[in-house]
């Protein structure tokens, strides 16, 4: 019988890890998208432990969460729905995490990082999702997906 994941204490916010992605979505309009590494907290109002992007009506965002407060950053893009889109995130504990749209630095965040303290990677190391607020259907195409982590 196993008990815990088999991935339980391998994914870990003390070691340095970056992932990259490339998508492209169908609507820019009353939509909110995310993409990122950590758990999403399933509580209303809470805050998740991670790091990533994310999409409110078409303008990107780097963030940061450590359980307890969020940082957002804008990150100075606006998508559209005929090209693809290129993000990369690194994250380097205690320190900061880079933001990349195309290749591109996009900005910088320092403050509200996970931590080892925070709880580890393990069930949901990968959220990806769309809430849209209009009955309309809504569709992203991941078509590249990369993480690393140091060992």
């Amino acid at each position: 019988m196993l008990k815990e994941p088999d991935v339980q204490n391998i994914l870990r916010w003390d070691k340095e890890q970056r992932f990259r992605a490339s998508f492209f979505i169908n609507s820019l309009l009353s939509q909110t998208i995310k993409i990122a590494i950590g758990e999403e907290t399933p509580t209303a109002g809470a805050v998740q432990t991670g790091y990533g992007f994310k999409i409110v009506n078409g303008a990107l965002s780097g963030i940061s969460a450590n359980g307890t407060s969020e940082t957002v950053l804008d990150l100075g893009t606006t998508l559209s729905t005929t090209a693809s889109w290129d993000i990369e995130a690194r994250f380097s504990p205690g320190r900061n995490i880079i933001f990349f749209v195309n290749e591109v630095e996009r900005g910088l965040i320092n403050t509200n990082l996970p931590s080892s303290n925070a709880t580890l990677l393990h069930n949901d190391f990968l959220n990806v999702w769309i809430k849209t607020n209009e009955a309309v259907a809504k569709r992203m195409d991941i078509t590249y997906f990369e993480y690393i982590q140091k060992r």
